[in-house]
């Protein structure tokens, strides 16, 4: 069995295939709670681009490891902590906004966000020195830790990104190989008629764009990933990390 491992933050989740829903949410933390609605999450894995781009590459199962609000480093610390397939296992990372970072706390998964103010991310904003050059140094150990991982299980690797910091990391990374363009470039839609605009996450159309672009870049770069023909229905999961708290999580 072919199985495509996809690690990422909301936007590998698939948050934002809302359906009819169009009304802005101001409150966050009714809108956290939506997320994790059955039906919401119904949608979010079969308009989410992992199960779109699955499908497109005759994969038999999809493994999404996910999980909104996620750091990188807590993206691979789920990875690590998920029983995976042996053999005929592809990963794609769509790695999210390098300046998130993550902490054990009370033994589970704790991911944190300096774009949510607290006394926490304010002091770590204000201890390194340069949010850009250290931000994206602190992704590329992370990616580094990734491809060994992937080497040693005989696991083929991926790597793109939404966030325009990662631009930095692709340049400054001298391992051109597991990235899924030669040139930088952010999948992130930029037509408003692709944009939720409950969150501003992508929607259904933008979901579908971000999974045209990885199908494209999978044809030109990485023929390998290409495991059979298209199917129309595949094996999906979504597989959260349970977080020691929701309050500082973004």
């Amino acid at each position: 069995m072919n199985t495509l491992v996809t690690l990422g933050c909301s936007l590998t989740k698939g948050v934002g295939s809302w359906g009819d829903r169009t009304k802005k949410e101001k409150d966050w933390l009714k809108l956290h709670n939506d997320i994790r609605d059955p039906e919401n999450v119904k949608r979010f894995n079969e308009f989410g681009w992992p199960n779109l781009v699955g499908k497109e590459l005759g994969f038999d199962k999809v493994i999404n490891l996910a999980q909104d609000g996620a750091s990188n480093s807590g993206q691979l610390k789920h990875f690590m902590e998920t029983d995976l397939p042996i053999k005929n296992t592809y990963v794609i990372w769509m790695l999210t906004e390098p300046l998130r970072f993550s902490f054990y706390r009370g033994g589970k998964i704790c991911d944190l966000n300096p774009v949510v103010e607290n006394n926490f991310t304010e002091s770590y904003l204000n201890f390194i020195q340069d949010s850009t050059l250290d931000g994206y140094k602190e992704e590329l150990f992370y990616i580094n830790c990734l491809r060994e991982i992937c080497e040693n299980r005989g696991y083929k690797l991926i790597l793109t990104y939404w966030s325009r910091i990662s631009r930095y990391t692709q340049t400054l990374d001298t391992n051109k190989s597991n990235w899924l363009f030669s040139n930088p470039k952010e999948l992130f839609p930029t037509n408003s008629n692709q944009i939720s605009n409950v969150c501003n996450h992508p929607n259904e159309k933008g979901y579908e764009w971000i999974a045209s672009e990885i199908i494209n870049g999978v044809k030109t770069n990485h023929i390998d990933f290409i495991v059979n023909n298209p199917k129309k229905s595949i094996i999906y999961e979504s597989v959260d990390y349970k977080l020691s708290t929701r309050t500082l999580l973004l």
